[in-house]
Order: C-alpha cells, then sequence, then structure tokens
C-alpha cells in the first residue's frame, strides 16, 4: 500500500490521517480528520504495516468518541435522578405548605407521607364505606325496638306472637322516642320499649295518624339522640342507609339496608331500598353523616315509604 501523493508524510484511512513523519505533516490541513501519529518510517518500507496500524488508532478514535457519548448520557440520567430525589424529597414538600401551592391535588398528595394514590375510583369506595361505617356507628346507640303488646288476652295466654313490632329512634334525651303509627297503635296495648337488653315501659305523647308518627315517652335521661338532616342537601345517587332494631328477638337485633337517592322533588325523595321486615317500620334512614333523613313505613307486603326529616321536626315541634 502506497501512501497518497498529496499526503507526503502520512496517508488517510477511515476517516484517520495516520501521520508518520511529523516534519512534513506539521503543514499540511489537517481540521477535518483525526490525526494520529506513528513512529517514523520509511516512505518505501511495509506500508501493509502501517495501514493495519492506521486502521486500529482509527478504531481507537472511534471508541474514544463512543465512550465520551455514553459517559455523557450516563451523567444526565444520574444528574435526573439526583434532582427527582432532592424535588420529591424537599422541594415538593415546601411548596405544598405555602399559601401559593397549598391548593394544588398532586402537591398535597405528594407530601402526604410518601403515599401515591394509583386507583382514585378505589379510594372513593374505600372512603365512602367507611363513612357509612361510621354513620352507622354515630346512630346505633339511638336505635330502639318497639313492641306492642295487647291487653285484650288474660296474662296466662299472652304470647309474643300476638304482638305488634317496629323500630324507633331516640329524639330527644328525656325519654321522647318516634315511631311509626303502625309499631304503636291505637287500642288497648302496652308499649315498651326494647334497649341495652331491656324492655321499658312506654306511654304514647302525641299521635299523629295522618302522617303515621306516633311519640312514644320512656322515664330516663341523658339518652343518646339523633341528629337530622337537612332534605335540600341531599343529591341524586347520595348513598342511604335504614337502621332498624327487630325486637322480635331477643334481645333486639340491630339490621341495617342500604340504597340511593333515585329523586328529589318538593321536599320527597325515592329511594332504591329493598323490601324490608315490616318489624323494623319507623326505622331511621339516615345520609352518610349519619343523620336523619326520614322515618320509614313498612307496609305487611314489606314495600317501604318514607316521612321526611321536616316533617319530622314539625311534629317534634323543632
Amino acid at each position: 500500500m502506497n501512501p497518497p501523493n498529496n499526503f507526503k508524510g502520512g496517508f488517510l484511512t477511515e476517516g484517520v490521517f495516520v501521520c508518520y513523519d511529523w516534519n512534513n505533516c506539521k503543514n499540511i490541513n489537517l481540521l477535518n480528520f483525526v490525526v494520529v501519529g506513528l513512529p517514523k518510517a520509511d516512505e518505501q518500507g511495509d506500508f501493509n504495516k502501517i495501514a493495519s496500524s492506521s486502521c486500529s488508532a482509527g478504531l481507537l478514535a472511534m471508541t474514544m468518541t463512543c465512550m465520551k457519548k455514553i459517559w455523557f448520557f450516563i451523567l444526565v440520567i444520574l444528574a435526573g435522578a439526583a434532582a427527582g430525589i432532592l424535588s420529591s424529597g424537599f422541594l415538593m414538600p415546601y411548596l405544598s405548605h405555602t399559601s401559593l401551592f397549598e391548593d394544588i391535588g398532586w402537591l398535597k398528595e405528594a407530601n402526604n407521607g410518601g403515599t401515591t394514590i394509583i386507583n382514585k375510583t378505589e379510594q372513593v369506595i374505600i372512603e365512602e364505606g367507611r363513612a357509612l361505617e361510621n354513620a352507622i356507628d354515630k346512630i346505633n346507640p339511638s336505635v330502639v325496638g318497639i313492641v306492642s303488646q295487647s291487653k285484650l288476652l288474660p296474662a296466662k295466654t299472652k304470647k309474643t306472637s300476638q304482638a305488634i313490632y317496629g323500630t324507633g329512634f331516640i329524639a330527644t334525651s328525656d325519654g321522647l322516642i318516634l315511631t311509626a303509627n303502625s309499631a304503636a297503635p291505637e287500642g288497648n296495648y302496652d308499649y315498651y320499649v326494647s334497649k341495652d337488653n331491656q324492655s321499658v315501659l312506654a306511654q304514647v305523647v302525641k299521635r299523629d295518624a295522618s302522617q303515621g308518627l306516633v311519640l312514644l315517652k320512656i322515664n330516663e335521661t341523658n339518652l343518646p339522640v339523633v341528629s337530622f338532616g337537612e332534605i335540600n342537601e341531599l343529591r341524586l345517587g347520595q348513598r342511604i342507609v335504614l337502621v332498624g332494631a327487630d325486637a322480635s328477638a331477643n334481645p333486639a337485633q340491630k339490621i341495617v339496608n342500604f340504597g340511593i337517592i333515585k329523586s328529589i322533588a318538593a321536599g320527597i325523595f325515592s329511594f332504591s331500598l329493598e323490601k324490608e321486615s315490616q318489624n323494623l317500620t319507623g326505622a331511621p334512614l339516615i345520609d352518610v353523616a349519619g343523620d336523619v333523613i326520614g322515618a320509614a313505613q313498612i307496609d305487611s307486603s314489606g314495600k317501604i315509604k318514607v316521612v321526611s326529616s321536616e316533617i319530622i321536626k314539625k311534629f317534634l315541634g323543632q
């Protein structure tokens, strides 16, 4: 292999200029080439050997160029990772506590103990389930069973099968209990309230047959009472719960039934509750906050209709 005539003192191969005589190479314009120097060789010598060396030199130069690019990308990745750690650990927590950024949702989540919510739907369902559990726990102590026992049967022949059962809830701490008219009907009956595994004699103090409501009174104080919700705050699709006490069991058995609001119009709402036992007539319907929004009236077929909290509050004089 002979060196090119126009490159005296060296030759070009694979984009690399191999110089074997620096005295001759130094005057050549080599700005566009990678220059590799070799020990001085005779121009008439073994140029095959020189060519082989030049290829190795070219590969070395290209390898060095690739390594520079690889190290550049590695440094970029490391810098990005370091920036992410600093941002999540220091910058975002700081920004989430500043007035300018405190209402940005994803910043709040980033500062929420390092927890990231992946499935929003699952989170909503879990939170709603917990809210309903809390609502039931809130009203549960105020829900009681109602037993109306006929006085017409001789004492020796009285049977529990002759009793009428229902549910009520404590409206005032001094013993006023609201229930359905069908749970405490007019006539010769003794009325009992089943609470805390005991049966307490009650008296009827007020009745509104047109609305299907009865107010009983027991001689106890410091009782846990319900709170009432506002009908105008209900929303379509909102969850509601019926919480009843079946006094036919001894002690009275607490029962719940879930539904949603289907329609609201002029202070009247409908819901999707399944049919329920008539023993739960008079049971409160509550929202997810545990506030009473109505009282259930259940017929012998299990069909449910509701008296709204607005009507109940008027009946109670509230």
